[in-house]
């Protein structure tokens, strides 16, 4: 289990060490980029990954758009015109945010890559899902040999 403090402001160079993690902003105060609210757990995963070691983050799902009268999830759920506009809107920020990231992401060596088509998340480069898939298996040895790993060395 790891526990994390929630910190309560967005700030581009200080996210990836702070001590605690950013979640973006309360709906009464603007970020460095005059974003206000706007909360996401999409920068408390990043952040989590980012210090768990992960350097390559694949996104799949994150369509980052709702429609009105649409079917905006994998399951059914009805969401109000102003609930949907809301939901746009942190998008929007979310973009924002995540574009003020590149530079401190790329300057550690994290790369995060979109799988989902037609996204409304445009920060990131998209690749097929099925190549992700490849490049990733690409890294894996074909065989793992685990003959003699009970076995005590003999003295």
């Amino acid at each position: 289990m790891l526990y994390y403090l929630r910190r309560d402001d967005f700030w581009p160079e200080t996210f990836l060490y702070s001590t605690e993690i950013a979640a973006g902003n309360p709906d009464n105060w603007a970020d460095p980029l005059d974003n206000k609210g706007a909360r996401s757990v999409m920068l408390v995963a990043i952040r989590l990954l980012f210090h768990l070691g992960v350097r390559t983050i694949y996104l799949l799902g994150c369509d980052f758009r709702m429609e009105h009268g649409g079917r905006n999830y994998a399951f059914d759920q009805w969401r109000s015109d102003k609930a949907v506009d809301s939901n746009n809107r942190k998008y929007d920020v979310l973009n924002d945010r995540l574009a003020a990231l590149l530079p401190y992401f790329k300057k550690e060596g994290l790369q995060i890559v979109n799988c989902t088509p037609d996204s409304g998340l445009r920060v990131f480069p998209f690749v097929e899902y099925e190549k992700a898939v490849a490049a990733v298996r690409d890294g894996f040895p074909q065989w793992v040999v685990t003959e003699g790993r009970y076995e005590r060395k003999k003295k």
